[in-house]
């Protein structure tokens, strides 16, 4: 009991964010989700497929739908239902228009990963999620930073095979544990969001170290969202943020090989065709031109085949702009979904979008939901992504530590859900 009441651990627990003497309230109910949460950190390892898609974090999935909060295995029919029929309408338009191959294959598995993740996700967000996502952040920052070193040391990113997503020494930031830069910065953004929403100041260095791996991602787009958490701090965090950011991402350039400001010094910005001679920045934005745009009314329609890689090949050689980069893959999660299910996948992406809007609290934590969430599937952030998924479902609501069905289904006192510090 000395130990429980002294002042210097209370101290200590309340710099890091977390108890050291009392583990976190787990039921029986609960034990199945323990898996999901310990898998989120290394979701894209080990490598067994080709490709951004590995089968650990659906297994995880299918475990946590039959053994996490059992009871409420559908908490809101009107929505579930509704995004588990457009779910499947999605991939049934999908499979009647391709021929059978390993995409019908993944586009399979992201809608049957998304089912499960969504069904599991929406059951109520307890304290778990959020110690998932710091743990996960703090594991990504210091492998980034790892990665980040051992490139600026010449050693390449200093890692075994099975490990190492992609990366463009030179161009590119580090991937971290992730597939690519891109998703290394977009998903620690997602996870900033989420930190942000909870508004509680033991967060702060978890905040920092989110930001820290968008810098070491290199990834422009993921510089780009630094606006919505930005917008989020309070005025002198936020004074702070745009000082010290631009200041380590210089640093970084200038002690490494990797990381935003040498991807951004790699782009040639005299004019628009230069810039588009960049072949990353220029395969990203022909996917997005061409699925929203050139092919978006045969695609709404249901009117033509699955074939992109055809498709988008002519349309790059008629074009005269953009590069073919001879994939059948789509960058944009946006452009994929419409591109494959037509009308069905821009029903479900809506239905999706509305989810998260109602998270929202007031019509600007609204309208920031659903501008965030499209903004990150300009990147290919699918539906199905965990992260995602976490996010849209969480009620910004500042006033609760955990949230009121958890404290319902673990017969906790109200009171002990204690308000949350402002940051």
């Amino acid at each position: 009991m000395r130990v429980r009441t002294s002042p210097v651990l209370l101290e200590l627990e309340d710099k890091l964010g977390f108890s050291l003497t009392k583990p976190l309230p787990i039921l029986r109910n609960e034990l199945g989700l323990l898996p999901l949460l310990a898998c989120l950190p290394f979701m894209y390892l080990p490598k067994l497929l080709q490709g951004d898609t590995q089968p650990w974090i659906l297994f995880c999935a299918i475990l946590a739908l039959f053994s996490y909060r059992t009871h409420a295995f559908i908490a809101d029919p009107r929505r579930d239902v509704v995004l588990i029929t457009l779910s499947a309408l999605s991939l049934f338009a999908y499979i009647i228009r391709s021929p059978f191959n390993l995409l019908v294959v993944r586009e399979t598995y992201t809608q049957f990963t998304f089912v499960c993740l969504w069904l599991v996700c929406s059951r109520g967000h307890s304290a778990h999620f959020s110690w998932a996502l710091r743990f996960t952040v703090a594991i990504w920052f210091a492998f980034g930073a790892y990665e980040t070193l051992s490139v600026a040391l010449g050693h390449g990113l200093g890692v075994p095979e099975f490990l190492i997503g992609r990366f463009v020494p030179g161009r590119s930031g580090v991937p971290g544990l992730t597939a690519e830069p891109s998703f290394y910065g977009s998903l620690s953004m997602v996870q900033m969001m989420y930190l942000l929403s909870e508004r509680d100041r033991k967060n702060a260095p978890y905040i920092v170290c989110a930001g820290l791996s968008v810098i070491l991602s290199g990834s422009v787009l993921a510089l780009i969202l630094l606006a919505f958490p930005c917008m989020k701090l309070p005025s002198r965090y936020r004074i702070a943020a745009f000082v010290v950011l631009p200041a380590i991402g210089i640093a970084n350039y200038f002690f490494s090989f990797a990381g935003l400001v040498t991807r951004v010094a790699y782009l040639d910005f005299r004019s628009v065709t230069a810039l588009l001679l960049d072949p990353s920045l220029n395969i990203r934005l022909g996917n997005i031109y061409y699925t929203l745009w050139v092919h978006l009314i045969p695609s709404l329609s249901l009117t033509t085949q699955v074939d992109y890689q055809r498709e988008y090949s002519a349309f790059a050689a008629y074009s005269g702009v953009f590069y073919d980069p001879n994939t059948p893959f789509i960058l944009p999660a946006i452009g994929a979904l419409i591109y494959g299910s037509g009308a069905f996948g821009l029903l479900q992406l809506l239905a999706f979008l509305d989810s998260a809007r109602r998270q929202g609290a007031g019509f600007m934590g609204k309208v920031e939901k659903i501008v965030f969430v499209v903004a990150c599937m300009l990147n290919p952030i699918t539906l199905a992504n965990p992260f995602l998924i976490i996010y849209s479902l969480k009620r910004d609501d500042a006033n609760l530590q955990i949230d009121r069905t958890f404290a319902v289904d673990n017969g906790l006192r109200t009171e002990d859900t204690a308000q949350r510090k402002s940051l």
